[in-house]
């Protein structure tokens, strides 16, 4: 496993800015959209979901 090559182009481009933040002792100096694919976008679906795992433990 690797580091996709973007990845790589994005961190050259923002290497003061993230260094900066490093300093600044800031842990949020992630760009938000990138953990989009993380948030919840059915919650009934998700609910459901949890009320049946939680019926078998």
């Amino acid at each position: 496993m690797g580091v996709h090559r973007s990845s790589v182009y994005r961190w050259r481009k923002q290497k003061t800015k993230l260094e900066d933040d490093k300093k600044n002792g800031s842990k949020f100096y992630v760009n938000p959209k990138e953990h989009e694919a993380q948030r919840v976008h059915y919650l009934n679906l998700e609910n459901r979901r949890l009320e049946y795992v939680s019926k078998f433990t």
